[in-house]
């Protein structure tokens, strides 16, 4: 809570924070700026397989990562709850300059986008529905196996 993560640099995943299997994780109040994934994805923060996560006013700016996710990468993470998130001025040389959520159950309240850029594309998002999932984004949607948004 009320964390700032900035000038931070991973050889993989996750710039400023990974997590792998995890669960139950809660972030609020956190700034996730400046950070680079020099060979993977996320480069503010990666998660894999992270259930039930909360962010709750978490920005994520000036992020740059080599694969997808230039703030934000979620993938195989279900129950998570993103509200007030903020994503802006992020880099992907892949999918979803701000955030790239793939085969996840994720609940967007209050997603905020701009400035993002992914080389490989982004939003709006391009998606493969699953299952029901509660969204209230302009970039809404259903439970996918990839969403990337970029705007």
């Amino acid at each position: 809570r009320d964390v700032v993560l900035s000038g931070n640099a991973a050889d993989l995943n996750g710039g400023g924070l990974y997590g792998y299997h995890t669960a139950g994780v809660v972030l609020e109040g956190v700034e996730i700026v400046d950070n680079e994934a020099a060979g993977e994805s996320g480069g503010g923060m990666a998660c894999r397989y992270c259930d039930n996560m909360v962010m709750t006013g978490v920005w994520f700016e000036g992020n740059v990562a080599d694969a997808d996710g230039g703030g934000l990468y979620l993938d195989g993470c279900d129950g998570l709850a993103l509200a007030n998130v903020v994503a802006s001025d992020n880099l992907s040389l892949g999918l979803g300059g701000g955030v790239y959520i793939g085969d996840s159950d994720a609940s967007l309240t209050n997603l905020r986008l701009a400035g993002n850029f992914a080389s490989d594309g982004g939003g709006p998002p391009s998606t493969t529905p699953r299952s029901p999932s509660r969204v209230s984004s302009p970039w809404a949607t259903t439970r996918t196996r990839t969403v990337a948004v970029s705007c």
